[in-house]
């Protein structure tokens, strides 16, 4: 038997068998059957209607450090049968873990972003568990920012700001979470684009300009993604 992981209660199927009588099973209640050498370490007993019972809950699995322990099962105290104990090893296991996250997107080269992940319980689907920056890695490294808890079990991880120095092209974070005691690490490789700024190009209309006469043309080349207006070296960058 493998119990699921720490903290979460569990079930245990046994049946008492007749061995003289290879077709006759016993009822079980909570009168004959100990656990651990008492009958107060779990909470109900369950016919299944198959000559099994079901003992649920039981609660000495609570908090006990993770790994390998032994169920001492004892059924007695029936008249005319003898007493029976079958010694049950489990395993007490870290909770198996994943991260959750939502899509980067395309990001302007030179910029940095920020990523919105969930360090979620896989063995308890409603549980999410808290996470600070002693607990992350981004690409081997702790290369960012605060992380904010978004309070709806999703955190931020603010300011990555190595993606600033990556090329134009597709590339990968890989983010683990771990080091959280009784919990798994967790890996997720995240895809996202670098990519080019997004620029527009505003100029002055102008004037009615005589016959023969140049023409002086004010232009804007502002940057979208940037909130500014990028610096244009010299006139071999406009094309007329």
């Amino acid at each position: 038997m493998c119990i699921r992981d720490r903290n979460i209660s569990t079930y245990l199927d046994i049946a008492y068998h007749d061995v003289d009588n290879s077709s006759n099973y016993l009822s079980i209640d909570n009168t004959i059957l100990l656990i651990n050498g008492s009958n107060s370490n779990y909470d109900s007993i369950t016919d299944l209607g198959n000559n099994y019972f079901r003992v649920s809950g039981i609660t000495l699995f609570y908090n006990l450090p993770i790994g390998d322990y032994t169920l001492n099962v004892t059924l007695y105290n029936v008249e005319n049968y003898s007493s029976a104990t079958r010694l049950i090893p489990f395993s007490i296991r870290e909770r198996n873990t994943e991260i959750l996250y939502e899509p980067i997107g395309n990001i302007p080269w030179g910029l940095n972003t920020t990523l919105t992940l969930a360090y979620h319980d896989v063995d308890e689907p409603s549980n999410y568990i808290t996470i600070t920056e002693q607990n992350v890695l981004i690409n081997g490294t702790t290369e960012f920012g605060s992380i904010t808890d978004l309070d709806n079990g999703y955190f931020r991880i603010n300011d990555i700001s190595f993606v600033k120095s990556l090329s134009i092209g597709t590339h990968i974070l890989n983010v683990t979470i771990y080091n959280i005691q009784n919990f798994s690490k967790a890996v997720k490789l995240i895809t996202f684009t670098i990519r080019e700024h997004q620029v527009e190009l505003t100029y002055d209309p102008p004037q009615k300009i005589p016959w023969n006469t140049n023409l002086t043309l004010t232009i804007q080349y502002y940057d979208i993604d940037n909130s500014s207006y990028p610096f244009i070296p010299n006139n071999e960058s406009v094309l007329i």
